[in-house]
């Protein structure tokens, strides 16, 4: 079916509604605009095959240019509305396209790319603005338009779209799928397979929130206004704005991604139990991997009517798994609806049941990856043509159900081990006081990589170093200590894409290098390193002073070789002149040495600073002590400065002389006089007797 049978049928029927805006389209108005659309592009010699640039947001806009590219034959090219000028000007380029359709509420990506046609791209020869904003540089659609027949082109052939990624793991890439020219009332394999999703409501109400440019959304509106329904949008997720547009248009059929999820649950009870939602039948959620204790309380909420797929924009497989299988079967994501599912290593060897690897669907349904061969290659398995693979990790258990782990890209190896962040991110959104969150990799001296959550506070003024503890030993409560996160990051808002997704190769950069966290620091993030007991496993190295330095003009200073991540409770064991100082953990277990130079004996041992002080008049040595870091995290090339308080506690004579026992509290500042530790510590000191040195 097409939009237009049901103009013939249902002319009044509302098509499209965007709930928060108030805009409405009639299957009527529908196909009048529709056909216009097609002639415009017919007249402005288009032709099938043709790539036009699609730059909206969530408006009764989108549906009216999109089927008109698809009766045109044309190939509708999707471009976020989050881009930047040169990021959209990649995709125009990339795809050739020879049209761009926009409009002034998308901002200045849109002013720029009507401004600078010209220098944008060589095919691209026109620019569109929509609505009733005049856009400098741009023909108006509405002028355009509006003296064109409102009855069909003479030539009508199926167009199609194109998506591309959403670049979390780095560039946006055109994923182009399998299409054949045809009649225009014929559905695609996707389209297929969505309407077949949705069962047989009646009536057909679906909402979406998510942007138009998604695939998820897309195909939604597609599948529903071939089917005949009403497709309920919302121009940006609001929780509330969600719960409201289900009970007035009465919506039978909801799509969501899990971060909506969350967000309505953060709702009072009160609130979110005003709305009446009875009205719903089916939900469906995808795009992104859903926490189980999220999942459950939304079934709680819902009822046994949430369903969920797991896809790519590439289309290559499909798993599904309905409410009552996922109460058995926790954490899947289903078994496979179309291909055959492999878990394969990294040298694709396949691996048995229950093991974690690559997943690959064997199929007959190609893509590739626009003017990328050799990416378009490495998503095709070496010993088998028909297996393809997105770049997901995960298992299939002895019933056929598939479990994801993670994005192979996402992956941390720290020390030599796999992490996989998503089973941090899954323990950290469960406290109350996390309102979102992110877990990457970033660059560690000793490890390769060490584990970093970043995380958006429900309430901004909690962030603090306390939070991050408490973070941490949630996550201790919950999964591996090798996954809890060793520091943790506060952020007002993270990088999330409109689709749910975390654009985690912002993330990634920000922190490659590290970020500067003293005076140049970011206004919107606080940083609280916290490692959990024990992650300081390993040797603490800190560099030989240098020749001829005289150790009392250069007092307690020394120059960081490694990233130290705070937080860490350590304890001192034991100190000689002779072997290196040792330091344990809460459980007593090893945790650092620190290696000192053999002319002199370490006075003051702070293993978390890389930090040791020497007197040449006195052998002291520290008894013991509990670290506790409570602002700056020390990284590497940071010069600390250490200054003491302490109070003599005990003198003594014994047969190594005279000894003095002091307690007090040893302050850590780096070079910007930002104090970065404060340290109680319990030291002995000898004066030197003899030729040899002498300890307790």
């Amino acid at each position: 079916m097409h939009p237009y049978q049901h103009a013939l049928k249902t002319p009044e029927r509302l098509a499209f509604i965007v709930a928060d805006t108030g805009e409405k389209l009639t299957y009527r108005q529908l196909d009048d605009l529709t056909n216009q659309g097609a002639h415009l592009f017919r007249q402005l010699g288009l032709k099938p095959g043709d790539r036009i640039g699609l730059l909206l947001k969530n408006c009764a806009a989108f549906p009216i240019v999109y089927w008109a590219g698809q009766r045109a034959g044309l190939i509708v090219t999707m471009i976020s509305t989050h881009l930047k000028a040169a990021e959209a000007r990649y995709i125009l380029a990339d795809c050739r396209a020879r049209l761009l359709i926009t409009s002034a509420d998308v901002g200045d990506t849109a002013e720029a790319l009507a401004r600078d046609r010209e220098q944008l791209a060589a095919d691209l020869e026109h620019v569109i603005s929509m609505g009733p904003e005049p856009l400098a540089g741009a023909m108006s659609w509405d002028e355009a338009t509006s003296s064109l027949p409102v009855t069909p082109i003479a030539n009508q052939v199926s167009g199609y779209y194109m998506i591309y990624s959403s670049g979390t793991t780095g560039r946006p890439k055109g994923i182009v799928l399998s299409h054949e020219s045809g009649p225009i009332e014929r559905e695609s394999m996707i389209e297929e397979a969505s309407r077949l999703s949705l069962g047989n409501l009646e009536p057909l109400v679906t909402f979406n929130a998510a942007p138009l440019y998604h695939g998820a959304a897309l195909v939604s509106m597609i599948t529903t206004l071939r089917a005949g329904g009403t497709a309920v949008f919302l121009r940006k997720f609001d929780a509330v704005a969600a719960l409201r547009a289900i009970e007035q248009w009465r919506v039978t059929f909801a799509q969501f991604v899990p971060t909506m999820f969350v967000r309505m649950l953060a709702l009072p009870d009160a609130e979110r139990e005003s709305f009446d939602l009875s009205s719903l039948r089916r939900v469906h959620h995808a795009a992104a991997p859903c926490p189980i204790s999220v999942k459950r309380r939304m079934l709680d909420w819902f009822g046994p009517i949430i369903h969920e797929y797991y896809s790519g924009t590439e289309a290559n497989g499909l798993c599904f798994i309905s409410p009552e299988e996922w109460l058995r079967k926790p954490g899947s994501v289903g078994r496979a609806l179309q291909g055959t599912i492999h878990i394969c290593d990294e040298d694709g060897k396949e691996l048995p049941t229950g093991a974690e690897g690559l997943i690959y669907f064997e199929n007959d349904r190609p893509f590739e990856y626009l003017n990328d061969p050799e990416r378009t290659a490495a998503a095709v398995h070496r010993q088998h043509s028909s297996w393809s693979t997105i770049g997901d990790i995960g298992r299939v258990d002895e019933d056929g159900y598939l479990f994801l782990t993670d994005r192979r890209d996402f992956t941390i190896i720290s020390g030599g081990v796999n992490i996989y962040p998503r089973a941090t991110e899954d323990a950290l959104i469960q406290h109350p006081s996390v309102a979102d969150v992110a877990v990457i990799g970033v660059p560690d001296p000793e490890f390769g990589e060490s584990v970093k959550a970043i995380v958006e506070p429900k309430d901004w003024s909690k962030a603090s170093p306390e939070l991050a503890h408490a973070l941490i030993d949630h996550c201790r409560a919950l999964i591996s200590p090798l996954s809890c996160p060793r520091s943790i990051d506060f952020v007002q808002a993270l990088p999330r894409l409109a689709t749910g997704k975390l654009a985690k190769h912002e993330l990634r950069k920000s922190y490659r290098p590290d970020p500067v966290l003293h005076d140049g620091r970011e206004r919107d993030r606080v940083t609280s390193e916290a490692a959990t007991p024990g992650a300081c496993s390993g040797s603490q190295s800190v560099k030989e002073m240098p020749a001829g330095e005289d150790p009392g003009k250069m007092g307690p200073r020394r120059t960081l070789t490694r990233h130290i991540e705070a937080g860490a409770l350590l304890k001192f064991a034991r100190a000689t002149g002779e072997t290196d100082p040792m330091f344990t953990d809460a459980g007593g277990e090893p945790a650092a040495h620190l290696v000192a130079p053999p002319t002199y004996v370490a006075t003051f041992c702070e293993v978390l600073a890389g930090v040791f002080t020497q007197t040449p008049e006195h052998d002291m040595f520290l008894h013991s002590a509990d670290a506790v870091v409570n602002f700056e995290p020390i990284r590497p090339g940071d010069t600390i400065t250490a200054t003491a308080e302490l109070s003599d506690i005990a003198r003594k004579i014994g047969s190594r002389g005279p000894t003095t026992i002091q307690r007090g509290m040893v302050t850590l500042t780096n070079q910007h006089g930002r104090t970065v530790s404060t340290v109680e510590v319990e030291m002995r000191s000898f004066s030197t007797i003899a030729t040899g040195n002498g300890h307790d």
